[in-house]
């Protein structure tokens, strides 16, 4: 654990992190490259869509229940737009600013090379050292990240790591990153499920670190709580958790596709950006020690796993077109007629579109 903390401080969360190489990754990052308009889904019956944009420009939305107070949602709204233009804002005043601070140093840096090289001695500034001395005699609290994993079809476990203090939205994510990345280290390349979002989550854990989830839609929608559980309760905060709870309200701070964006694109994020990581849960006091005879209830981040569509799209359209082209060459090397070399292929595109339309129909029930 105490690794992620030293690389964070040798400056590694300020280098790109790439995610684990594997199928599904890389079919997501060519679309995203090719940035197909795909068709946005249905709204789900009883929901209502939120829509925000990114800094990158990118429009995102989260679909949310209809029962909540619709001045609720309107501020929820507002409040993620006016984050994500502040931070769109400020972005491209840092970029002016760091193009103006180039131009600078580079009239001084002409300027100075007229000068003889004895008054560039004469001028040199020592360097000192007592911040960093001062910085390191700082005694530092220990956090730690709780976060749950899918460890199989129906398993989900609970991992800790140390979270590296006052940490920026860009190097948070990237942070995340690397716990994705050692968390899946020695994964399959070749598989057919995927994360498909990062949400908030209250859980309660065995002495087996398993987990049992305690869903948003279920426990903070359906009930109407005041507060929502996905963040640790207010007498907590500041004794077991680090974090910065935004007013009461049934909504976590963030929503899932607010997340995975960050999440696939932390370059996005300004970095100026630090009210995601103020208000993500934050385990203080050493980490969660679950008990022998008893659940024990944290609060952290949840990576969802499911079935990647696409990728099951791409082997089914890849099965297509190679097991037509076999069949095919088989069939006219044993029968030498064309015609029913083409009636079998085509037989064979009916019954293969069947099955990708079974296939989307699962897959929309799944979104």
């Amino acid at each position: 654990m105490c690794e992620l903390v030293d690389e964070a401080e040798h400056g590694i969360l300020q280098s790109p992190i790439s995610l684990p190489h594997s199928l599904p990754n890389i079919l997501d990052g060519i679309s995203n490259r090719l940035r197909l308009n795909l068709p946005e889904r249905a709204v789900p019956p009883g929901k209502r869509r939120i829509r925000w944009t990114c800094s990158c420009g990118l429009r995102l939305y989260d679909d949310f229940d209809e029962q909540l107070d619709g001045g609720t949602l309107d501020e929820l709204e507002n409040r993620l737009n006016t984050r994500t233009l502040a931070s769109r804002k400020q972005s491209e005043s840092t970029n002016i600013a760091s193009q103006a601070l180039v131009r600078s140093v580079q009239l001084f840096w002409s300027r100075l090379r007229g000068q003889t090289d004895s008054a560039l001695h004469t001028h040199a500034t020592p360097t000192t050292t007592t911040s960093d001395s001062s910085r390191e005699s700082e005694s530092k609290e220990l956090l730690y990240l709780l976060h749950c994993r899918s460890t199989g079809e129906y398993g989900i476990r609970l991992d800790q790591d140390l979270i590296p203090d006052n940490l920026n939205d860009q190097e948070l994510f990237k942070f995340l990153r690397i716990v994705y990345c050692r968390a899946r280290q020695g994964a399959k390349w070749f598989t057919l499920r995927n994360t498909i979002s990062i949400s908030l989550c209250k859980f309660f854990v065995d002495h087996s670190y398993h987990v049992s989830l305690c869903k948003h839609e279920q426990e903070c929608m359906q009930r109407q709580t005041k507060d929502c559980i996905c963040l640790p309760p207010r007498e907590l905060v500041g004794r077991e958790y680090q974090c910065r709870p935004p007013d009461p309200m049934p909504l976590p701070p963030f929503e899932k596709n607010f997340l995975m964006h960050y999440f696939l694109n932390p370059d996005h994020v300004s970095p100026d950006q630090t009210w995601v990581y103020q208000q993500l849960p934050k385990r203080m006091n050493g980490p969660l020690l679950p008990e022998h005879d008893a659940f024990l209830p944290g609060w952290g981040i949840y990576f969802e796993d499911d079935w990647n569509w696409m990728t099951i799209y791409f082997l089914i359209l890849l099965a297509i077109i190679v097991g037509s082209l076999i069949l095919g060459v088989c069939w006219s090397m044993v029968k030498l007629d064309v015609q029913d070399v083409f009636g079998f292929i085509y037989y064979w595109v009916v019954v293969v579109t069947m099955g990708l339309g079974f296939l989307a129909l699962r897959s929309i029930d799944k979104l």
